[in-house]
């Protein structure tokens, strides 16, 4: 489930203006971080470090605190949103966050500066004893600018004082996440079937686009892969499309795209794998060949 450094910052920028009341005040900053999504596969125990690039695109220091959000697969396809209180924990470890760390010069870190225009490299770190229940877990590892300063905070104070007009006043945070899908344990027998398989009956012209749906019904994450080989009615092969590898996280559904297409088209409300042939004459099959993963 990538997404863009750009986009997420906005994304944030947007959840803690509506998480807030109005009016909210965010400070700019540019940040953007590299890569945008890591995947963890860790056998217990083990002491797993995978490194990563945090950068301030702006000209002004920064401070971010660093947190941890759970999310899962949204309604929406291809999309996610983050758990809320009332939702179930979805893992087996509740206390898993204690096994995660973002590390820096071997050091343990919950907040981190970084001056103008400076690029950090990090680790995350997942330390799992032998006794750790095998489960996935999907989450988001967050920065996010510091709250004001207790100065700020008088003046706020004296603010909401002074105009009894304003019933309340807030501070909205921006930052730049991470989507990690860590999964624990080995892989358990990954279990998916085709939802649907489908395209035009008829057309006067290319392209075609095929609609492909793909059901994850095992307890992690899968990233199929596969080809459609298209043969003319006379049996000949005239066409390939290689599907692009993407995430479904356990127990959703998510629709396919082909590999020449960038990873934002696989978000929109319609993707599709698209045979880019122009001119189309008789009948037609398309024959899907699909891994559910690489296990």
């Amino acid at each position: 489930y990538p997404i863009s450094n750009t986009l997420l910052i906005c994304l944030f920028v947007y959840l803690f203006i509506f998480l807030f009341p109005p009016p909210a005040h965010a400070e700019e900053v540019s940040l953007g971080i590299s890569p945008a999504l890591i995947q963890i596969e860790a056998i217990p125990p083990s002491d797993v470090r995978v490194p990563f690039t945090l950068e301030n695109l702006g000209d002004e220091p920064i401070k971010l605190k660093i947190g941890y959000r759970l999310f899962k697969a949204a309604k929406e396809d291809g999309q996610i949103e983050f758990l809320t209180e009332k939702d179930p924990f979805p893992g087996a470890n509740k206390n898993i966050f204690e096994n995660v760390q973002v590390v820096d010069d071997n050091l343990s870190i919950d907040s981190i500066e970084l001056g103008p225009k400076q690029k950090k490299k990090l680790f995350l770190r997942v330390a799992l004893s032998k006794k750790e229940a095998f489960s996935d877990y999907y989450f988001s590892l967050i920065f996010l600018t510091e709250a004001k300063t207790q100065e700020e905070k008088e003046e706020k104070e004296e603010k909401e004082v002074s105009d009894t007009s304003q019933n309340s006043f807030s501070t909205s945070q921006a930052g730049i996440a991470m989507n990690v899908l860590l999964s624990v344990g080995p892989r358990q027998n990954d279990k998916g079937y085709i939802e649907s398989f489908s395209g035009p009956l008829y057309i006067e012209s290319g392209p075609y686009n095929f609609s492909l749906k793909i059901k994850n019904s095992s307890s992690q994450y899968i990233t199929p892969t596969g080809i459609i080989l298209i043969k003319n009615m006379f049996g000949q092969a005239i066409g390939k499309v290689q599907i692009a590898p993407e995430n479904i996280l356990a127990d959703s559904s998510r629709y396919l795209t082909d590999a020449n297409k960038l990873s934002s088209d696989s978000n929109s409300s319609n993707p599709s794998i698209v045979w880019d042939e122009k001119f189309l004459l008789g009948f037609y099959k398309a024959t899907l060949t699909l891994s559910i993963s690489e296990h």
